[in-house]
Parts: structure tokens; sequence; C-alpha cells
């Protein structure tokens, strides 16, 4: 079992997660990958490039014990600050893999997601050959990029609802211990500056003073989507 503090930021796609991951690990250049809207080529690496995503937790939760036992002993025994951009992530059992945990989850009000939804289109790579409706279509051509934004935020919609209410449900059932913080507020220096500062304090680690000079562009666009 490893015992040194882990810090574990569980939120949906699109809920600045990787905002929040770059400024616990120091790397607070917060360059963007698209249009300046987010901080994926900030620095911040996964601790295990399998252990990021929803389909991530999925794939794990299907494990058997012995499985799961192998997956996680290749995990190092230092500090380390975990990406998980899915909700299912909480239902793991990682109690049985990490002595001192602290779960910091991001978590919107159910009616602001239509909100979020429109920004994992908006922060992201436009990609939209998975969605169901696309491979409806017969000329791609002749349909305008609009439709296209339209569509999938209904559909990103529809999966931030589904697993919002799932994981809900799941906490409700089972006592959870856990900093939740709403992501917008991580547009709100004070805010972020008290929620690292309750982190820190519960990991037992130096504090960390935001450097806001740094991210006042990041703020600026990132505070547009939701006026």
């Amino acid at each position: 079992m490893i015992q040194s503090t882990q810090i574990f930021i569980i939120y949906q796609p699109g809920m600045l997660g990787t905002f929040l991951c770059n400024l616990l690990t120091n790397h607070t250049d917060f360059k963007s990958d698209h249009g300046g809207l987010n901080t994926h080529a900030s620095g911040y690496i996964d601790t295990d490039e399998m252990f990021h995503s929803n389909t991530d937790a999925e794939r794990i939760l299907g494990y058997t014990e012995a499985e799961q036992k192998d997956f996680f002993k290749t995990f190092k025994d230092k500090f380390a600050v975990h990406r998980l951009g899915g909700y299912k992530f909480i239902e793991l059992p990682l109690h049985k893999f990490f002595a001192k945990r602290i779960f910091v989850v991001l978590k919107p009000p159910r009616e602001d997601l239509r909100k979020w939804a429109v920004r994992m289109v908006l922060a992201n790579e436009r990609s939209y050959e998975s969605e169901y409706y696309y491979k409806q279509i017969k000329d791609i051509s002749k349909v305008p990029e609009w439709f296209f934004e339209k569509m999938s935020e209904k559909e990103k919609y529809k999966w931030l609802i589904k697993y919002n209410d799932d994981f809900e449900q799941y906490v409700k059932e089972n006592k959870i211990d856990a900093i939740y913080f709403n992501p917008i507020d991580l547009l709100d220096s004070g805010k972020v500056q008290a929620l690292l500062d309750k982190i820190c304090a519960k990991a037992e680690i130096e504090s960390i003073v935001l450097p806001e000079n740094k991210m006042k562009s990041f703020l600026e666009k990132n505070k547009k989507l939701f006026d």
C-alpha cells in the first residue's frame, strides 16, 4: 500500500480540473493547446496515462481484485496529484491501495451543466465523428459548423447529466470524505486561494500562493463563457 499523501482531483471533462492540477504541481505558465481556454500544455503530466478518463475508471472497476492490485502496484510511493476526469473514479476502492487520500471533487449545481457542456465543446479540439448523429448525415459538406456545435453540446449535456446523477446517487449511499468545490469558482482568485489553503493544510504541505499575474488571460477568456 502506498503511504505517501495522494490528492485525487475528480471532475467531469471541461470543468477546469487540469488548471487545478497545474496549480497544485507548480506548473503555472498556463499554456493552452486550444485558444487559451484550457491549460493542457502547461506541464502537468498524469500519474499514469491509463488513470485519467472516465473510460479508465470504468475499465478498472471491471478488473478483478487481483488485476486492480497489479495495476496500482506500478504507482510510485511519493506525493502525487492525480487528474481524474470522470466521476466514476469515486467508486474505485482506492482505500485498498492508498493510505493517505485527499479527494477534491469539482461539482457544479445540476442546473449549470448546460453551460459546462458548451465549454466542453469550445475548450477542446473539435471532433464530432464519434457522436451518434454524425453517421446519420449523408453529405457532411452541406452541414454548417454551428449545427455540429449545437448537436455536440446536446450530447455532452446528456452525458454530464447521466454521470452527475450517478455520482449523486453513489455518494448518497456511500460515505465519502471529500472537499467539494464548484468549478465556476476556479475563476475567482480569492476562492481559489482559499481552496488551495484548505488542500495544502489537509495534505500537510507548504502553502501555494496564486500567480495571479499569469492567470489573468486564462481567467478572462473563461469568464466570458459564463457571463
